[in-house]
């Protein structure tokens, strides 16, 4: 996505692998982890009726 964004939208003509790389590690080894254990916990704790239950969980997100 990173490398889309630097190509397409900010037109530049070398992709920064080390951005990249930030990009990818910080995604994979703590934004993964973290919104992984989130939608977890959302998903348990409301309950209720399925349409209500699906305002609770976009509203805590």
């Amino acid at each position: 996505a990173d490398a889309l964004s630097q190509k397409l939208i900010e037109k530049n003509k070398q992709l920064d692998f080390y951005r990249n790389k930030n990009f990818l590690l910080v995604g994979t080894f703590y934004l993964g982890p973290c919104l992984s254990v989130w939608y977890r916990f959302i998903a348990n704790f409301f309950t209720g009726h399925p349409t209500m239950k699906l305002v609770k969980l976009v509203c805590a997100d």
